[in-house]
């Protein structure tokens, strides 16, 4: 059963790209988001180890799982990181259903009906043309 689940993990990994050797904002903050939820709910997948943790995540070290896990926590309360977070978080819901609760992620419909202003539909519109991917420029070799 465990082993399943930490297929599943695997295979959302590679599906987001969470490892792609990138610092561009919306792979970093979802490596983060990615790196803390699997640390968090260690238990539930049977890793004992900050180094069972940083292989199923993909990183070499355990280091890269507690500076992951530091600034996941610094960046909380920011709201592009919690946006970019929030599609990684729904997933890995699904493949944990009784995962440890984090902060809540609020959809875009909630942000967009939380603007009071014109200036913070302003911002919120400047975030969602920052992740376009095809803004992004991914490709190898340039």
């Amino acid at each position: 059963m465990k082993e399943e689940l930490i297929d599943k993990v695997k295979e959302l990994r590679d599906e987001f790209n969470i490892m792609e050797k990138t610092k561009i904002r919306p792979y970093v903050y979802r490596r983060f988001y990615f790196t803390n939820f699997i640390y968090q709910n260690r238990h539930q997948l049977g890793l004992n180890t900050l180094q069972e943790v940083a292989n199923v995540v993909g990183y070499r070290s355990h280091d890269n799982v507690i500076y992951a896990v530091k600034q996941h926590e610094a960046l909380m309360e920011d709201s592009v990181y919690m946006m970019f977070a929030s599609s990684v978080s729904d997933r890995l819901r699904q493949i944990i259903p009784d995962s440890v609760e984090m902060k809540e992620l609020k959809t875009l419909e909630e942000k967009v009906m939380a603007c009071d202003n014109y200036w913070e539909m302003v911002r919120l519109q400047t975030i969602i043309k920052s992740m376009n991917p095809k803004k992004w420029n991914l490709s190898k070799g340039k």
